[in-house]
Order: C-alpha cells, then structure tokens, then sequence
C-alpha cells in the first residue's frame, strides 16, 4: 500500500467516525452504507441490529462530510464501504493512541452512541425519539438515559397548567 493510499484510508476512517459514531449509527450500520440510502438530508440505514431499517435525519456536520466523500469517493457504492471494519478499528486505535484515553479500555467507538443519547437526554429530547433515533428495539433499552433528563416531567405539569389556566 503506496503512503497516499494509506493516508486516504486514514482520512476516510476519520470522517466515518467523525460523522456516523458520535450518531446514532453502529458501526456496522455506517460502513453498509450504499449511495442510495442517502437521499437529501435523510439517511436509512437497512442492516440492523434490530432486524428493521429506520430512516433519521442526517445533522449539518454528517451532511457536510457525506457531501464531501460523494464529490471524492470515485466509483465506490456508498461513503465508506470501502473501509473494512478491522481497518475502521485499526482507525479508531492509532487515534485514540493519540489521547489522554489511550489506556482506557473502556473507550470503544460504540461508547460515542451512548454520548450520543446521552446528550439528546440531556437536550430534553423525549425518550421515544432517542429510540427511534437510536434503533432500539425496546423502550426499556433507551430508559437507561432517562436519567439524564431531570426536567423531562416539566411538559406533564406545562400540560396541567394549560388545563387550568
């Protein structure tokens, strides 16, 4: 493998955990990707977990890379399907290498979906919502980040007070 070979596989695994990692999708979901799973600012992803597809809406910064590996990515099926997953993984070490986690086993690409949920919690997103936008299949799989969320019972009272008023 020629050195600019190698760098554009780096860059290529980059944006693929730059833009589909901190997200809702697995890993396994972003490197299946095909062209015509994109279409706009819309993304379905087919292959997953829960055996159903589900289609979400792809964030500014995701559209902006998607765009980008569109306008370079050649005769390839979709913006990362020439990434192999040991390569993706590979990827993901040498950078994490790079960090003060480098010796935190615990900071695995999968752990940016639950910074992803976590932080839709956190913004008041209802819980539902991070379930279908994660995929899960069940509620109970999403409640975990319900936590996170201490004013999400604001809406029941706002709902009270509407009545009332």
């Amino acid at each position: 493998m020629t050195s600019s070979t190698g760098s554009r596989q780096s860059t290529i695994t980059t944006r693929s955990s730059a833009v589909f990692l901190p997200r809702p999708a697995r890993i396994g979901e972003a490197l299946q990707l095909n062209w015509n799973d994109i279409d706009g600012n819309y993304v379905t992803f087919w292959e997953t977990k829960s055996y159903r597809p589900r289609t979400i809406p792809l964030s500014r910064r995701a559209k902006t890379v998607v765009d980008e590996q569109r306008k370079t990515g050649g005769r390839k099926t979709g913006p990362f399907r020439n990434v192999a997953y040991p390569r993706f993984r590979n990827g993901w070490i040498s950078a994490k290498d790079k960090t003060v986690m480098r010796n935190d086993r615990q900071v695995v690409p999968h752990v940016l979906r639950h910074t992803c949920a976590s932080r839709l919690a956190q913004s008041g997103v209802d819980i539902k919502r991070i379930q279908e936008f994660l995929g899960h299949r069940t509620l109970s799989m999403t409640l975990r980040y319900a936590h996170l969320s201490p004013k999400h019972l604001d809406v029941c009272a706002d709902a009270l007070n509407e009545l009332n008023a």
